[in-house]
């Protein structure tokens, strides 16, 4: 497998470290290959050395055009299983690159991409998809809940803090902070205008975003300082540092997901699967269950998530059982095997009940 294991945590590096879990649980062997672990000539002799690894499968998750290069030029394109986690690069290429990555994906042994919007997104830049060789499959694997005690040590007491005493509880995350044509990806700038609009009708309100890197401190400050502009300090929480978020998705009322470009995201879907509210941007297939609103309007995710709280009081009202933890045994898994997987003519959308 080729690509980034935690830290840093994101949705790619936290694929790659549950799924090699799940591999080796199973007796496979599994190969790491981690560039973000590895000095850059450690790691390009390491991908023209796979050659002399006689590996069945080798799992491509990185965005790198010269990743698949060596590997075609080595001979192992077709044990080569591309997966698109929303990579959103063949805009910056030049023609010439966009045909030699056509080829290459062509002749590998199949591609993944995590969400069908992909399939427009490659042919509206003109990459020739193998037909029978790619599927569209969520990148989705549980997390062990055995994990769940070591999690929950590494949250602060303020973090704890926050979580018990505001409610109705609000999550969102992001890897850190980044722009796509200019855009906060993660929507940080929407959240903290939710925040200030939900609280004119629940004072208590909290929103804890969890940003595993403060990779631009400018945009971070120009972000508090308009918390402070708003009088939400008290409402809204930063969780920073390389953290797991699921455990706070048990207790969460709402999770929101503003991003204006995604690919199946990880965190909804542990949302979901533990039973959290999840309203999230349109910008790609979501979770079964996900409440959807217009991309970067802040007038339709204001709406959905007052909506969404407004239906959890009335049901919280109305309920006469005792609340019951989600039985995630029971949850109706279709788990991302890239090893096992078998080639599809037809988009698949791996979901869930709940």
């Amino acid at each position: 497998m080729i690509g980034p294991c935690p830290p840093p945590l994101g949705g790619v590096s936290v694929f790659i470290k549950r799924y090699k879990q799940k591999m080796e649980n199973a007796g496979h062997e599994v190969v790491v290959l981690d560039p973000c672990s590895l000095s850059k000539i450690r790691y390009c002799t390491s991908l023209f050395l796979t050659a002399r690894g006689n590996y069945d499968l080798i799992s491509i998750n990185v965005a790198s055009f010269y990743v698949l290069a060596i590997i075609f030029l080595v001979g192992l394109a077709s044990k080569a299983q591309v997966i698109d986690h929303n990579w959103r690069q063949l805009e910056r290429w030049n023609v010439l690159k966009v045909r030699l990555f056509s080829y290459m994906v062509n002749s590998s042994r199949e591609l993944i991409l995590v969400g069908s919007h992909l399939k427009a997104y490659y042919r509206g830049h003109g990459v020739k998809l193998p037909l029978n060789r790619v599927q569209v499959q969520n990148a989705f694997i549980h997390p062990p809940v055995e994990d769940e005690p070591k999690i929950l040590e590494t949250y602060s007491a303020d973090v704890h803090k926050f979580v018990e005493t505001r409610s109705p509880l609000l999550v969102a995350n992001g890897s850190g902070i980044t722009f796509y044509q200019g855009v906060d990806i993660y929507g940080l700038d929407m959240c903290v205008e939710l925040v200030a609009a939900l609280k004119k009708t629940n004072e208590n309100i909290g929103l804890l975003f969890a940003l595993a890197d403060i990779s631009d401190r400018e945009y971070y400050e120009d972000v508090n300082r308009r918390i402070d502009e708003l009088g939400i300090r008290d409402n809204f929480h930063f969780m920073t540092g390389q953290k797991e978020l699921w455990p706070l998705l048990k207790k969460a009322d709402l999770m929101v997901r503003p991003t204006c470009t995604d690919g199946y995201c990880t965190s909804v879907a542990e949302a979901r699967a533990f039973g959290c509210a999840v309203v999230a941007s349109d910008v790609c297939q979501r979770a079964r269950g996900s409440v959807i609103f217009a991309n970067r309007r802040n007038d339709d995710l204001l709406l959905k998530c007052a909506e969404v709280l407004s239906a959890a009081r009335q049901e919280s009202r109305e309920s006469v059982d005792e609340e019951q933890s989600v039985d995630v045994s029971a949850l109706d898994y279709r788990i991302f095997d890239c090893l096992i997987s078998q080639p599809l003519n037809d988009e698949t959308q791996f979901g869930y009940s709940n």
